[in-house]
Formats: C-alpha cells, structure tokens, sequence
C-alpha cells in the first residue's frame, strides 16, 4: 500500500497541520453528558484554514 498524502507531507519536513476550530461556550459543558451536540459539518480538509500552522515531527 502507497504511503498517505499526510505521510509523505511529514517525511517531507512540513510537518503536520495544526488548526483551530472556535466551539461556542453553549456546547462546553464541565459535566460527563453533554447537554448540546455541536454539529461541525463536513470539514474538507484539502483546503487551508484561516491561522492553519505546521508542527515539526520527528518519525
């Protein structure tokens, strides 16, 4: 099986792509059972996000 694009991004020295997704504090809950389910969509993760940042990994 051929190495994923992730995996040859990482043995490229790119490293992994790190990005933040903003959850509104009505979702966040301190308890074990969630009290509202976020729904995030459907993330096309070909793309680049807004701040998206590289983190060095060494394999």
């Amino acid at each position: 099986m051929a190495p994923s694009g992730c995996t040859l991004s990482i043995r490229a020295g790119r490293g992994l792509r790190k990005a933040t997704i903003k959850i509104p504090e009505d979702y966040v809950t301190n308890g074990r059972v969630s009290l509202k389910t976020f729904d995030i969509g459907i993330i096309n993760l070909e793309l680049g996000f807004p701040g998206e940042e590289r983190q060095k990994v060494l394999l």
